[in-house]
């Protein structure tokens, strides 16, 4: 059903295909464009909008939110309609509707008062096929020449990490300009079953992830605040205490400016993780494990002070992992038989270092 919200969304694709259609007072007619797995596309605040499935598939789509006034609330306004959903139009005096359209008010009365299905429609093939048609068709970012408001296709980018172990790639506002106002990046993640992700944090950002597919778990080092309770508590270590929760498809998990995190897949099917990166100007992943391990740029002299151990000593903890990014998970690692015997440092110990 066409309605408007009073917050700018960000939509992402997450299955099936589909055409949206969006009308605001800049054009003249309405701008439709056809959807798909992995596209990327903003609806800004105010803009009527309605999207039609006209695939056999479900067509499951993810929506982040950047509300006005309120904040942290929005209403969706339906003025198509009628009594379900309700239409706006039904909260006017008569006589200004009357005025308004300048019509009788039977007509109007009637107008509004015939659907009562729902905001969601069953259509048949031939209305399906006359829905957007007027409107301008785009190809889509960054391949073709489509418009600024054409949907990117997130999947179809280059990766900016990968390896055997995962994949991770991003969209910013450099490459698809209508992310630039609601100070966003989009990325998504596909970690290879019983892979990880290497600890890393963010300088600058928040993050909002959804996970799509598959299952794992995460384990992020939260900043403790003692209360007199829990000091004894194993998760707990010094002023660090150890967040953990299992992932499955749907789950949403918030990560805050500067937390350690690791991300693992289970065995069995890849993770896939859809993330929103709030404010990313400036902001850096940095990585606390592996060949571009933040620690490697200290010098030794640092290293000595740090750990209270000889450089060759940290050196080779530090530089036993030779991969970047994604790594080879607890589970993988056992059954490669990778393993030298020597008791492994604590990941808080190197947490101390850095200052979280």
């Amino acid at each position: 059903m066409p309605n408007y919200w009073d917050a700018d969304a960000l939509l992402y694709v997450r299955r099936g295909m589909g055409n949206i259609n969006m009308i605001t007072s800049d054009h003249d007619k309405q701008e439709s464009h056809g959807l798909r797995k992995g596209d990327v596309i903003r609806v800004p605040a105010g803009t009527m909008v309605y999207i039609v499935n006209n695939n056999s598939e479900i067509l499951t789509i993810v929506a982040l939110l950047k509300t006005t006034s309120p904040p942290g609330q929005f209403k969706e306004y339906y003025g198509a309609g009628g009594a379900v959903p309700p239409s706006f139009y039904r909260t006017f005096s008569n006589d200004l509707l009357e005025a308004a359209f300048n019509t009788d008010r039977e007509k109007i009365e009637k107008l509004f008062e015939k659907q009562k299905e729902g905001p969601f429609l069953k259509a048949t093939s031939k209305q399906l096929s006359g829905i957007g048609r007027e409107g301008s068709t785009s190809t889509h970012w960054p391949f073709g020449s489509g418009s600024v408001d054409s949907p990117f296709n997130l999947h179809e980018k280059s990766p900016a990490s990968f390896n055997g172990y995962g994949q991770l790639r991003e969209v910013d506002r450099n490459e698809y300009r209508q992310l630039k106002d609601l100070d966003v990046m989009v990325s998504f993640l596909n970690l290879t079953m019983g892979s990880m992700m290497a600890p890393f944090y963010n300088t600058k950002s928040t993050t909002i992830s959804l996970v799509t597919r598959g299952r794992g778990y995460i384990e992020l080092a939260c900043p403790h605040h003692p209360t007199g309770q829990g000091e004894n508590d194993d998760n707990t270590l010094g002023d660090y205490r150890k967040v953990e929760a299992d992932l499955h498809p749907g789950m949403v998990f918030v990560t805050m400016t500067g937390h350690p995190i690791i991300i693992v897949a289970n065995e069995g099917k890849n993770l896939e993780v859809l993330t929103f990166v709030i404010s990313p100007e400036m902001n850096k992943m940095n990585f606390l494990a592996g060949k571009n391990n933040l620690l490697n740029q200290l010098d030794d002299s640092a290293k000595i002070l740090s750990f209270h151990q000889s450089a060759d000593e940290v050196n080779h903890v530090l530089n036993s992992q030779d991969l970047e990014v994604f790594f080879p998970g607890p589970e993988l690692r056992k059954q490669s038989g990778k393993h030298d015997g020597r008791k492994q440092r604590p990941i808080a110990t190197i947490l101390d270092l850095v200052g979280f």
